[in-house]
């Protein structure tokens, strides 16, 4: 049986490569596209996520807390899910068609392939990561992530040996390899025989809804919190050029936070499984987390000089006005971090209201603060919004984590200083053995 140390350990590693996939991959497309065609991916990209959060009505979510409490209902899950990805498909279908007629968003003009195969494999590929996940499949969980992170930076290279890809060549090559990323979890979960006939019909679609309900309010405004600021950014401070300068100090949040994130996914089954384990994991796991992107940014704050050539060397020279974004957003990313787990652990006791709070009270305090800030501070204001709404977020987060799990701050300061002591015994045990 695989424990929970193990499964964050080959979580972290396979995060890690996904990590350094998803940087190659930004760093070889902002290169080829410049400032505002990076900013015009972003925004595809956005929009595409956006898409596919409000069209999966959070079945991800109640997956994960169904498949984890009552793993007999598995194949019942996998069915409704594959359901839900053919009518996204139709329904994504039908409005780019009315798009292309409307002309209503011309920047999906000539994309509109892409963003159906990537909308529809940003739907499939979290829930079938849950799937594995909960049937112990850490490893491939993990490679579906790793598949859609590397695998867009290897298409991207093969089209760049014909010629530097253009904004459709970044685009679909991000969709392929997002779509092959789901196809494994499909397939995992079809070898698993996840897909036999159902013994019986719970949960029903009510009870999975009315979980998912909160997972989907709270994704929603979690991917605007994630997203919003980029088009905001693109309104109100500069069009795409703007936009594509901010989006690398998001680029970073987005690589930092991503194995506090998985971490998180980790963590959801085992808060379900067993409440009060999960909930001393969860302490453990918070501050692992805040010091993990902490050390990781140390070199941003430190060595600006190094880091506007950094950044000149690898994505272009324009890309050197990004260090006061990338500067600025330290503190968002090192909230967000904190954030991620707290949200695991709500996420595995079913969605609490404490999650779509967290998040609406983030992306209204973000969004506030852009309006205020960016006309006078442009993108740096953006930045400083971001950090503002990300740590609301991750306070109101905080709170519904002390009042789900029946905890006051003495005790977890208590959980804290015991996972402090236990970090310095095993940092001592190590000296001394080297």
């Amino acid at each position: 049986m695989l424990t929970l140390r193990r499964a964050l350990g080959v979580t972290f590693v396979l995060q890690a490569v996904a990590m350094l996939g998803a940087a190659a991959f930004q760093v070889l497309s902002a290169r080829w596209l410049g400032a505002a065609g990076r900013g015009q991916l972003a925004m595809l990209v956005s929009a595409s996520q956006i898409t596919a959060m409000l069209l999966g009505l959070g079945l991800p979510g109640a997956i994960s807390f169904y498949a984890a409490s009552t793993p007999r209902s598995i194949p019942l899950l996998a069915r409704r899910e594959l359901k839900l990805v053919g009518t996204v498909a139709v329904l994504v279908g039908v409005a780019l068609v009315a798009n292309r007629i409307s002309n209503f968003y011309d920047l999906l003009i000539g994309m509109e392939v892409w963003f159906a195969l990537y909308t529809v494999g940003n739907v499939a590929q979290p829930a079938f990561a849950s799937l594995t996940l909960a049937t112990g499949r850490v490893a491939v969980s993990n490679l579906t992530t790793v598949l859609a992170a590397a695998g867009s930076t290897v298409v991207l290279g093969a089209l760049a040996l014909f010629g530097a890809p253009g904004l459709d060549g970044a685009f679909g090559s991000l969709a392929v390899a997002t779509l092959v990323g789901a196809a494994l979890g499909v397939a995992t979960v079809i070898t698993d025989g996840g897909l036999s006939t159902p013994r019986d019909r719970h949960p029903s679609w009510g009870s999975q809804l009315r979980v998912a309900g909160f997972g989907f309010v709270s994704n929603v405004l979690g991917l605007l919190m994630f997203r919003a600021d980029v088009f905001l950014v693109a309104a109100l401070g500069g069009g795409d050029h703007a936009a594509g300068l901010y989006s690398i100090g998001v680029l970073a949040a987005e690589i930092l936070v991503r194995v506090p994130n998985w971490t998180a996914t980790v963590l959801a089954p085992t808060v379900s499984a067993d409440p009060e384990r999960g909930s001393r994991t969860t302490v453990g796991l918070f501050w692992g987390s805040m010091l993990f992107v902490t050390v990781a940014t140390i070199p941003i704050v430190l060595l600006p000089d190094t880091m506007r050539w950094l950044l000149g060397a690898a994505v272009g020279h324009e890309f050197r006005d990004s260090y006061p974004v990338l500067a600025a957003m330290v503190p968002r990313i090192v909230a967000q971090a904190g954030g991620a787990i707290l949200f695991g652990n709500l996420a595995g006791r079913g969605y609490s209201a404490y999650h779509p709070l967290a998040c609406g009270v983030g992306l209204g305090l973000m969004v506030a603060a852009d309006f205020l800030l960016i006309p006078r501070f442009g993108v740096v204001g953006a930045a400083v919004g971001s950090g503002i709404g990300y740590l609301a977020a991750t306070i109101v987060a905080f709170k519904g984590f002390l009042a789900l799990n029946e905890l006051d701050l003495r005790a977890f300061r208590e959980f804290s200083a015991a996972e402090m002591a236990g970090w310095r015994r095993s940092l001592q045990g190590r000296i001394a053995r080297g």
